[in-house]
């Protein structure tokens, strides 16, 4: 996917609105993501980023992905990056992403 997002694209948030992890999603097992892409939110001082990051394996029951947008903010990562992180951190599924489920 790697995504660069152009300027029209970000939006920002207050904290209230922020994006937040999709408690429907916590059900599924961290294999079931493999493949997909996710969002989750990646906190910088003054607040937090949301980007997408491909899930490439787990590690128990972590999630394991590549971030595919660039920064905007120091969030302590960049494009490219792999990254670990919890199921309950996703907060969406990029359209065309299935968890697979068998």
């Amino acid at each position: 996917m790697a995504v660069r997002d152009e300027h029209k694209n970000i939006r920002y948030y207050c904290q209230e609105h922020a994006p937040q992890p999709d408690t429907r999603l916590h059900q599924f097992p961290a294999a079931a993501f493999i493949g997909c892409h996710v969002k989750r939110a990646f906190h910088f001082d003054g607040g937090a980023e949301h980007m997408w990051l491909k899930v490439l394996e787990t590690d128990g029951e972590m999630l394991v992905g590549r971030l595919d947008n660039e920064p905007q903010n120091d969030v302590g990562c960049a494009y490219g990056d792999v990254v670990r992180f919890a199921v309950t951190e996703v907060e969406a599924l990029h359209d065309g992403s299935e968890l697979k489920l068998h």
